[in-house]
């Protein structure tokens, strides 16, 4: 997951400076990715054929117990 959000920021993001954040929690980990991007509004995004985005990352974050 790490690696897609990174990729995404790569891709999307016009960021120059990225920094990823991974801390012990309770039995697991917690990742925070985090960019200095042009940024988005979520609820704006239209579905392109092919990309499963935020939705993917959402539904395997939740699916891993996040």
């Amino acid at each position: 997951m790490i690696q897609e959000l990174l990729a995404n920021v790569r891709k999307h993001a016009q960021a120059d400076n990225v920094t990823v954040v991974l801390t012990e929690r309770d039995e697991g980990y917690g990742v925070r990715v985090s960019d200095d991007s042009v940024g988005f509004v979520p609820e704006e995004l239209k579905p392109v054929p092919g990309h499963l985005g935020l939705t993917a990352l959402q539904e395997r974050a939740s699916l891993a117990g996040g």
